[in-house]
Order: C-alpha cells, then sequence, then structure tokens
C-alpha cells in the first residue's frame, strides 16, 4: 500500500502492481483505477462572492494535485466497461489481498444466515490479515469479526466487552478502526489520496486525519474521548496480536 500512497503516477503504478498479484497489487491496481475514474468526475472548483477564498485555494489545490496523479490514464481506461474488466482481474489473477477479501464475505455470508462463526476462526482470519501488512484488509477483519447477530438476526458489534447495536456506536467504532489504521500502514496526512479527495468534494481541508476526527466530533468531547480510547485499544491489539478485546469468545 506504501507505494500506492506515495505514487505521484497512478497509471504508471497501476502498470507495475497489477504484475504482483502475489503481493496484492492487483487490488491496488484496481483501486488507482477506479479513484482517478472518480477524479475525472469532480467538477471544477467554483467559488461565489461570498466564498471563503483561503478554502477554495486549498480545494483547487487538491484537485490539482489529484488531477497530476491521474492524467496518466486515458479516458477510455476509466470507462465502468474497463473498470469492470480490471476487477474481475483481481479474482482471475490469484491476487492475495482478493482471495483474502472472499474469506471475510463468507463471514458476512454466514452471518446473513444468523450464524456467527467460531471465535477461533475469526481470531485466525485476523491474524492473516496481519500477517499480509496491509491496513484496509486488518480494518475490514477486524470490524467483520466483531460483528453479531441475535436471535432476531439484529446485527451488533462487540468491543472490548461490550455488545453495541445502535448505528451511532457501530459508527464510531468503525471510524476507531479508520483512525487506528493511521498507526499500521494508511497514509494519513493532507497528501492522502482520501484526504485530497475530501478537500475537493467537502466544505473543510484537514492536514492530518487526527484533525480531521477531532473536527469531526468537536461537539461531542466525551464521545470522541471514548473514540480514542477504542482507537488506541485497536493499535494496541494489531501491534500485540493480542484480539481479546476485539473478538468476542
Amino acid at each position: 500500500m506504501h507505494a500506492y500512497n506515495v505514487s505521484k503516477d497512478l497509471r504508471a503504478f497501476a502498470d507495475m502492481a497489477k504484475k504482483r498479484p502475489q503481493d496484492g497489487g492487483a487490488t491496488y491496481a484496481f483501486k488507482a483505477a477506479f479513484t482517478c475514474a472518480e477524479v475525472r468526475r469532480f467538477p471544477d472548483v467554483t467559488s461565489g462572492n461570498n466564498a471563503d477564498q483561503a478554502l477554495m485555494a486549498r480545494k483547487q489545490t487538491a484537485l490539482n494535485e489529484l488531477r497530476e496523479r491521474c492524467k496518466g490514464f486515458l479516458p477510455d481506461e476509466l470507462t465502468p466497461i474497463r473498470l469492470g474488466e480490471q476487477f474481475k482481474y483481481k479474482s482471475s489473477s490469484g491476487d492475495v489481498l482478493e482471495q483474502n477479501r472472499s474469506k471475510l464475505d463468507q463471514v458476512l455470508e454466514e452471518l446473513a444466515r444468523g450464524k456467527v462463526l467460531s471465535a477461533e476462526y475469526r481470531r485466525k482470519l485476523l491474524n492473516e490479515m496481519v500477517d499480509l501488512q496491509d491496513p484496509v484488509a486488518i480494518s475490514s477483519a477486524g470490524m467483520i469479526s466483531g460483528l453479531h447477530v441475535n436471535e432476531k438476526s439484529e446485527e451488533s458489534v462487540w468491543f472490548d466487552g461490550k455488545l453495541y447495536s445502535g448505528k451511532a456506536d457501530a459508527d464510531r467504532i468503525l471510524d476507531a478502526w479508520v483512525w487506528a489504521a493511521c498507526q499500521f500502514g494508511t497514509d494519513c496526512t493532507a497528501n492522502s489520496l482520501e484526504l485530497l479527495g475530501s478537500c475537493v468534494t467537502n466544505n473543510k481541508c484537514f492536514d492530518s486525519s487526527d484533525l480531521y476526527f477531532r473536527d469531526k466530533y468537536a461537539s461531542q468531547p466525551a464521545v470522541f474521548e471514548q473514540l480514542t480510547t477504542q482507537r488506541d485499544i485497536i493499535a494496541n491489539a494489531i501491534r500485540t496480536r493480542d484480539f481479546s478485546k476485539l473478538i468476542k469468545p
């Protein structure tokens, strides 16, 4: 993922990455193309008389950076048909991240049937994802491994000894996973593709994911404190491979 994060030419990166499915390259080659297809749809930045000119300047700078990284792609390489072909290639190439994503899909399919796979299986699966050292795979596996359903097929999330069934709780735990991923490989700086895209499409721009989450929860200090605690629990669990606070026994 590091090569994807730092690439200034996502077209060249995709060409290189798809030749390395054993390292998850096909997944990131598709991600590069998909990201650039979205960037092509971003409209030019326009500002009215009452617009915050400093914000508009940051949005324009972010858009310019994204377009520069994506300029190597030809328009016909980013059509739905071509993206579909790349999506299929992830599976046919034997891409290791795609293979492990299929295992996560199996967990979700069993949940849809009202069945929670054993804690032993989920620990093994999360451990395999940590072995891959891919922050997106780790976060996905961690969040999915904490999902449960009750006898009414209602979904909940288990975390640190508690079951959370409310959407706000689930969203906060998801945010904790996203934020924690900054400590195991995700680019969380102002130049990350995610924060650049967020800057272009929203009315706020941030220099880091830390600042993004501080702003998001600024009006909820108690919730932010809980989020920070959960982030730290996740980061420590991944570092030590002690998943006892992430996966219900």
